[in-house]
């Protein structure tokens, strides 16, 4: 697996440093873990109800933001839509929509 060949957003794991979350074009989110030098997980076609299809551009992912813990991911998407996942499970856990036209605003505390 590799990285996105134009990562469109990079956000560090503020948690531990090591982890880093990239999207893009092709719809998925990888994570690279710096300590090993590879790729530990990669969460497919987030923003995409079909698996096996060309992704249009506003099934792209703009922007991935870890939450302060590190235990979840928030995307966003040209289709203006944001989505909360959990980082071990690659379940979603929110779907919602970006103020900003798929720009995510920083990552606010989840109390």
């Amino acid at each position: 697996t590799r990285m996105p060949r134009r990562a469109y957003g990079i956000d560090v794991c503020p948690s531990d440093g090591n982890l880093l979350a990239s999207c893009g074009r092709d719809g998925n989110i990888k994570v690279f873990d710096k300590r090993e030098s590879k790729i530990v997980k990669s969460l497919e076609k987030i923003h995409s109800s079909m698996k096996f299809y060309s992704l249009t551009s506003k099934e792209w992912i703009d922007c991935v933001r870890w939450s302060p813990s590190g235990d979840m991911l928030a995307t966003a998407s040209g289709d203006t839509t944001t989505k909360l996942l959990d980082f071990k499970t690659g379940k979603v856990l929110l779907t919602g929509a970006t103020l900003d036209g798929g720009r995510l605003l920083p990552f606010l505390k989840v109390n």
